[in-house]
């Protein structure tokens, strides 16, 4: 029914803007109403409205929180200064209000599947220090409820000594304060006793969080107190889900800790996350509990209205301004008008991506988006392939490992890496995006077992070294498996030669993957595009979708499900009155899902195919003049002499450098001068540009100028970048 009223085609004409404002009433009319009082179906229902306004200002303010804010809040403030501040308060009030330390931790998470995964790896590094360089061992063995439905003591002293027989090492335990089916609360004080006699790591499953809030009902969580966390220090770590009951625009999840985490990865965070913290901070700084320019601090009394538009203005007034034209910094930008009305009507109507039940509209859309999208990259039409919004391409990426593993290993979901008579062995080039080292560590593979082919000049992956890498790894008693080619390297910009990589995964029955988050808008040409198994497209790159949408296609039917269904019975009911097959969230590592579908099936729907297109050419055009620019210009030096994507990497030579020998003091002393340069460009405050080094290369700092398709570049923005540097550059 919905589908004969909705038209969710995506065509190659653009659609009238009276034809998606009807299109708009009918998603309104026919979408789930989470927000009516006699919703009751879910653990989130209606929405704050402080959340909802936040939730609108970060789409339009379209940033991100890029790297952990307690190692790197210097590199952080130039890119995302108030958000920054804004999660540190939330994470710090929200410690005080659980009881942990000051010199805790924790970090905004796209879900409270992914939160776990935190924990869980932070145990194990906790138990293994060789944990993320080593493959790990290891399964999961469920210990039994009560009549009300908390753990059973009995059963798990049962179950440890099970585990200690098989000469297995207990190392994580989740406790449950708020299951999903009876809200039952774990004897937590007995667990917690239990982890001390076993040198175990707790982990709190804080589903029910929002009754800290309330001095009635904290007793119910009265073995998460500041006591007993001050005791655990090395052991004890909680997740709680804000949207869960408080009515936060979902997905958010807050995840904690009690140490400083200097340890699990080169950053803290695996991706480069949505802004889910302005939502929590401006709610609470609205309603209460009972700096400087501007103050961050979260209160026990609300604040008044007054101050609430002060602090929005405020908020504007000091966060970076992606859709400037002028904005080059990152490898997204301006923000598509579409996209980001496609995004406020999601957050208005507030659901959930998992089920057909409370997302009819939305999972149709996604649908289509996942069938238009394996058209256009000429993977095999549903249910021959698959696809799923992911949020963010790093774990897009890792989808893509996750199934190459499922692939060769299928008895790895059920019982673990037991079953490896080897070392997984995966590849990747040294040009390519470190989540591939990250997902390897997740995966319990090891960073060591991924091996970094070498690049040519452009950034390239050489094949000819992927040939003898595989070589070395099967001579190092490793299996291959899985080759990550890149489509658009994060740098250079480059697109691996991947018919010939695509050949060699062929011939040695080795899964392909391809990473497209940056090159997929630009998409693959006829004589390749069938040969990969996988591919990782993030649309908030260079063609403008809102942060963040991405999207992982893969071939193979029900691929996805068998890798990550878990079957949860309170949630994938097999006899509702529909078809079951319409759910998507037992195909996904998460539970809640962010609605990220409709922002680019709006995009696609009102622009249509022939529009998304001509916004590309025009963003390539730009680039190619921008590098023409740079040719002829006095004091302008490329890092390479061609590329193959939106991103042109060059230097800035002062006058006064530009007689003398080129000695390597020469070039240390122009790496400096590359960094002061952005230095005056962001004091002033009329240019943002990266620079960055590539040390695989032996090449120091170089600006990296990248040309998106939102705002729309033009030749004159093209030469105001020139012109800028020079400007600021003229006393060097």
């Amino acid at each position: 029914f919905v589908q004969k009223e909705i038209s969710f085609s995506l065509d190659n004409e653009p659609t009238s803007d009276e034809q998606i404002e009807e299109v708009i009433r009918q998603i309104i009319r026919r979408s789930m109403r989470t927000s009516s009082p006699y919703f009751h179906n879910e653990f989130f229902a209606g929405f704050d409205e402080y959340g909802l306004i936040d939730s609108c200002l970060t789409e339009v303010l379209n940033t991100n929180i890029s790297q952990s804010f307690f190692s790197l809040l210097e590199i952080l403030m130039k890119i995302c200064p108030v958000f920054t501040l804004m999660e540190k308060e939330v994470i710090q009030v929200s410690l005080k209000l659980m009881g942990y330390p000051i010199r805790g931790e924790g970090i905004m998470t796209p879900s409270s599947n992914i939160s776990i995964m935190y924990a869980m790896m932070l145990a194990k590094k906790n138990v293994l220090d060789q944990v993320k360089t080593k493959e790990l061992y290891g399964n999961v063995p469920l210990v039994k409820t009560d009549k009300f439905s908390r753990m059973d003591m009995k059963d798990l002293t049962k179950v440890l000594k099970k585990v200690k027989m098989q000469q297995k090492i207990p190392f994580f335990m989740n406790a449950t304060a708020g299951t999903p089916v009876f809200g039952a609360i774990d004897p937590l004080r007995k667990i917690y006793d239990n982890c001390l006699k076993w040198k175990m790591w707790l982990h709190v499953d804080v589903r029910i969080g929002a009754l800290m809030f309330s001095k009635c009902f904290q007793h119910k969580l009265r073995s998460i107190e500041r006591y007993l966390f001050f005791i655990l220090i090395d052991i004890v770590r909680a997740r709680w889900n804000p949207h869960n009951m408080l009515g936060i625009s979902i997905p958010i999840s807050v995840f904690f800790n009690l140490v400083v985490i200097i340890v699990l990865f080169q950053h803290l965070i695996i991706k480069c996350p949505k802004v889910d913290a302005i939502k929590f901070w401006l709610m609470w700084k609205a309603r209460g509990t009972s700096g400087k320019v501007m103050s961050m601090s979260l209160d026990d009394n609300p604040a008044s209205t007054r101050e609430i538009e002060t602090v929005i203005r405020q908020t504007i007034q000091f966060s970076v301004k992606t859709s400037n034209p002028h904005f080059h910094n990152q490898l997204y930008a301006g923000v598509d008008e579409y996209g980001l009305i496609g995004s406020w009507l999601t957050d208005v109507l507030n659901t959930s991506q998992y089920t057909y039940e409370v997302a009819p509209v939305f999972t149709l859309m996604e649908r289509e988006v996942i069938q238009k999208s394996l058209e256009l990259v000429g993977y095999p039409l549903m249910p021959e392939a698959d696809g799923i919004m992911c949020p963010g391409g790093s774990i897009s990426n890792m989808y893509g490992m996750l199934l190459a593993r499922h692939k060769i290993l299928p008895c790895i979901k059920k019982s673990g890496l037991f079953s490896m008579e080897s070392p997984l062995a995966c590849f990747t080039s040294e040009d390519s995006h470190y989540s591939i080292l990250k997902s390897a560590n997740w995966l319990g593979l090891g960073t060591d077992q991924v091996y970094k082919v070498k690049t040519d000049e452009f950034g390239r992956m050489k094949v000819s070294d992927l040939k003898r890498l595989l070589i070395k790894a099967r001579n190092d008693g490793k299996q291959p498996f899985f080759v990550n080619a890149t489509a658009g390297t994060t740098v250079l910009g480059a697109i691996d030669p991947l018919p010939e990589i695509a050949a060699v995964c062929r011939s040695e029955s080795l899964w392909l993957h391809v990473d497209a988050c940056l090159g997929g808008t630009l998409l693959f040409s006829e004589k390749y595009r069938y040969r990969s198994d996988s591919v990782s497209w993030n649309l908030h790159k260079m063609l403008g979708a809102p942060l963040q949408c991405s999207l992982f296609l893969v071939k193979g039917k029900n691929t996805l499900y068998e890798v990550n269904c878990a079957q949860a019975k309170y949630l994938f009911q097999q006899d509702k009155f529909y078809d079951v097959s319409w759910d998507t969230g037992d195909k996904s590592v998460q539970c809640g899902r962010k609605v990220d579908a409709m922002k680019f099936w709006l995009m696609w729907k009102a622009r249509g195919k022939i529009g998304l297109t001509r916004s590309v050419e025009q963003a390539m055009s730009c680039a190619e003049y921008f590098l023409k620019r740079i040719k002829e210009t006095a004091g302008f030096r490329l890092v390479q002499p061609h590329y193959q994507c939106c991103n042109i990497c060059f230097w800035y030579i002062p006058p006064t450098m530009r007689n003398e020998n080129e000695t390597p003091n020469w070039w240390e002393k122009l790496y400096c001068v590359t960094v002061e340069i952005k230095k005056r460009l962001i004091l002033e405050g009329s240019l943002m540009i990266s620079y960055m080094p590539l040390p695989q290369k032996e090449i120091g700092n170089f600006f990296r100028m990248v040309v998106n398709c939102q705002p729309p570049p033009t030749k004159s923005s093209m030469d105001y970048v020139i012109n800028q540097i020079e400007k600021v550059a003229v006393d060097l």
